[in-house]
């Protein structure tokens, strides 16, 4: 019997095996909370594999129930901060049905291996350039209510995501079946690696202050390394700058080079694309509001930096929940779009 499984740290995979070549002579990691077996040998089933790690599908040694077994990158076990970025994501541990949840965490052969749920379905990053969500701000919603749930979730532990970004967002297949349910999704956010305390504090000290995180969906206050400003705040940032791209199926910030997007990230906002709803777009507007910076922060004094960076902040939603409730009431009432632009049914 053959199946067919899609899965990812950081963006799903597809990967076909059998059943028979996923239960012979498998390797054994043995970890707090139990046993699991993968087979690393074997090609098919890697999931994905990237210069930070390498994600296998394996099981539970137990009862045989499908794992996730991420793999640091071996060529990385004696850098510090990879190590770092490993442990992070394994002890960020949050009860929600909408947060990807880790099972354990292993050391064996001179790595670290974090066991997780198996999530068959695809990612938001694939949705988006199937070109579904385009002009559909109902449709937008629906995914992106849940999302604001989890993100409520994380806040309200304690933590920060901060690398929202579509890849980063699973959505789970129908049983037996390689589609979504487009009316009531099932969604996970994953890959917690660059997580930090609400109060801007790495989860293990000896962390660098600066971390790779991606251009194209960071605030200003991460772009520019700034942790103790960033707050829940900087991850509903991100989440409306996905949520644009869902409408339009391009990214909002998007430049030839980081420093082009960088400077784009401080000093732009984006106009209403055509087709969107104006309460919509002010949902957007507020999510992402800034200060624009009119000269570069690097000629900047520090306290300078740091007041436009809070007067931006300042203008933005203060929790999901407050974001959650201004897209319901978008939902409730969206109002008339405007004479001459595009026009459709709008299903309340």
């Amino acid at each position: 019997m053959s199946c067919k499984v899609m899965i990812s740290g950081a963006a799903a995979q597809e990967s076909t095996g059998t059943v028979t070549d996923i239960f012979m002579k498998p390797d054994i990691l043995k970890g707090n909370h139990g046993e699991y077996i993968y087979f690393p040998q074997k090609e098919e089933t890697i999931l994905s594999a990237g210069k930070f790690s390498i994600v296998y599908l394996g099981a539970d040694a137990t009862n045989a129930r499908r794992v996730i077994i991420k793999k640091l990158n071996p060529h990385l076990k004696d850098d510090q901060k990879a190590r770092l970025r490993f442990l992070v994501e394994a002890s960020v541990q949050v009860r929600h049905s909408a947060v990807i949840r880790s099972i354990d965490l292993v050391k064996a052969n001179s790595t670290y291996y974090i066991i997780q749920e198996y999530i068959r379905g695809t990612d938001m990053k694939k949705l988006i350039a199937s070109g579904g969500f385009q002009k559909n701000e109902e449709l937008i919603c629906r995914f992106i209510i849940p999302l604001l749930d989890a993100m409520d979730a994380v806040h309200s532990q304690g933590f920060i995501h901060r690398d929202i970004k579509p890849s980063n967002i699973l959505v789970r297949y129908k049983t037996d079946s390689e589609n979504i349910d487009w009316k009531t999704p099932d969604i996970k956010l994953i890959d917690f690696g660059l997580a930090k305390t609400n109060d801007g504090i790495p989860l293990f000290p000896g962390a660098k202050k600066r971390a790779p995180f991606s251009l194209l969906y960071s605030a200003p206050e991460v772009v520019l390394g700034m942790e103790r400003l960033t707050d829940q705040r900087a991850d509903l940032y991100s989440l409306a700058l996905v949520m644009m791209e869902m409408f339009t199926g391009q990214p909002v910030v998007y430049a030839d080079t980081p420093p082009q997007i960088i400077a784009r990230q401080l000093s732009r906002h984006p106009r209403r694309p055509s087709g969107m709803h104006p309460k919509f777009y002010n949902i957007f507007t507020k999510a992402t509001a800034k200060e624009k910076f009119t000269t570069s922060p690097a000629k900047m004094p520090v306290d300078e930096i740091k007041h436009t960076l809070e007067s931006g902040k300042a203008q933005r939603y203060e929790s999901a929940s407050e974001m959650k409730n201004a897209i319901l009431d978008f939902l409730d009432d969206p109002g008339e779009m405007p004479k001459g632009l595009f026009q459709r049914i709008f299903k309340g």
